[in-house]
């Protein structure tokens, strides 16, 4: 049983939760990265014509929470009550809805890649109201805080940065 991680090669903000919680659980799997410029001749093998995909035993499970929330629930981070349960749930959203919000400006790839290239480390950017809310400093503080975490810290040290 080895799964498999499907997505565009490199950094890509709708598969870096699934592979954080990879790294964290130390769950072993296989990274099935593909060219971007190749992705028109291989969409219509994927559910919904979208990544990422998670494969295993040559099903498909796609949606990147539903990825998350596998992985989650497989290292018991989605809590142990109702209550508990509810609030993995925001966890979870709030992250997709910080997702959508920074994908214009592609501030996450800023986010995530900064932890490597500090030089230019959490520079202001023009991105609107978005950057102007307490929002990105609560980002700052949870990324560092994830990324510190063992298994994470070790995946960060070597994934690979190249964009699409």
């Amino acid at each position: 049983m080895v799964y498999k991680l499907h997505y565009f090669e490199g950094l890509g903000a709708r598969v870096e939760p699934a592979r954080i919680l990879l790294a964290y659980g130390k769950i072993p799997y296989e990274m099935v990265e593909i060219p971007f410029e190749k992705w028109p001749e291989v969409k219509s093998k994927y559910p919904n014509e979208k990544i990422p995909v998670l494969e295993l035993d040559g099903k498909f499970v796609p949606q990147s929470i539903a990825i998350m929330r596998y992985f989650a629930r497989k290292l018991h981070l989605l809590g142990k009550d109702d209550w508990e349960m509810a609030q993995a749930d925001a966890f979870v959203y709030t992250i997709e809805d910080t997702i959508t919000a920074l994908m214009p400006d592609m501030l996450i790839r800023k986010i995530a890649t900064d932890h490597q290239r500090r030089e230019s480390r959490w520079k202001p950017l023009d991105v609107g109201r978005f950057v102007r809310s307490r929002l990105l400093e609560t980002l700052r503080r949870f990324s560092d805080a994830v990324y510190a975490l063992p298994g994470v810290k070790e995946y960060v040290a070597k994934r690979n940065l190249k964009t699409f």
